[in-house]
């Protein structure tokens, strides 16, 4: 990937895009929350309080389409997890390979979270073209009819 391109992933072009900074901010609320509740299940449902918090960070992903924020977030969230869902005291401490794919699920959800929302976008774009295309034709015939009419 050039340069260029690298830049334009973590630069808005949208000039009402939410600034990355508000992002992060919403981002690291909303993990808190999620982890205090995640800790409140049980330690034998260990899958279930990491879903939880995996899950967040997809929804924050696509909403927020801010790759910048997701990084951040991503970084954020396994340092949480790991020392109040892990270790449950603060400490973060090394686990070997399970903090690795803690760590690479994490970034698999923020992307395909990512993903998803660019994809709802897009859709969501074409189906308002269509509409705008649909508006367009319906008042074209109509001056067309018109037009016939006075001719």
């Amino acid at each position: 990937m050039d340069r260029a391109r690298f830049g334009r992933l973590f630069r808005s072009g949208d000039e009402d895009k939410t600034p990355v900074g508000i992002n992060i901010a919403v981002g690291a609320v909303l993990i808190t929350m999620v982890t205090l509740i995640a800790a409140q299940v049980p330690v034998a449902s260990a899958g279930w309080r990491y879903g939880l918090v995996e899950a967040s960070v997809g929804v924050f992903a696509a909403f927020t389409l801010d790759p910048a924020a997701v990084l951040f977030l991503v970084l954020a969230t396994w340092m949480i997890v790991n020392g109040f869902l892990v270790d449950r005291s603060g400490d973060l401490s090394w686990h070997g390979s399970a903090d690795v794919y803690r760590f690479l699920i994490l970034v698999a959800v923020g992307v395909a979270g990512l993903g998803i929302g660019e994809i709802s976008r897009r859709v969501s774009d074409l189906r308002e073209r269509w509409r705008l295309g649909a508006v367009v034709e319906a008042i074209s015939r109509e001056f067309d009819e018109e037009g016939r009419h006075h001719a």
